[in-house]
């Protein structure tokens, strides 16, 4: 309740939270693929580019060693660490990332 006087009683706080709110949506419809609205920093529609461009570039440009080993480390910053992995190191690379990020994780918290 109190949140919400303060919201509708003090300028700043109502433009910080729109503000919020319309870039987490227009983020959100860029994840989703609608490339007509964009976030005020615009790095949402960045990474929808980018990952455009990485599936773009595994249809065109792999191969079956690719597939396997990737397309080589850093072959360009997609700031999606799962895809990036595989785009990097392949399927190798890709085991490697879910052993060291989720598996050894939950085996250490057990």
């Amino acid at each position: 309740m109190i949140a919400v006087i303060i919201y509708f009683k003090v300028e700043l706080v109502e433009l910080i939270v729109d503000l919020f709110v319309s870039d987490f949506y227009n983020g959100v419809l860029n994840i989703l693929g609608y490339d007509s609205v964009s976030d005020s920093s615009g790095s949402a529609i960045m990474r929808y580019k980018f990952r455009n461009y990485t599936f773009d570039y595994i249809n065109n440009n792999f191969n079956f060693f690719n597939f396997i080993f990737g397309a080589g480390y850093m072959t360009r910053w997609i700031d999606n660490p799962i895809l990036q992995s595989y785009f990097d190191m392949g399927v190798i690379g890709f085991l490697f990332y879910l052993l060291l990020v989720v598996v050894y994780p939950i085996i250490g918290y057990f």
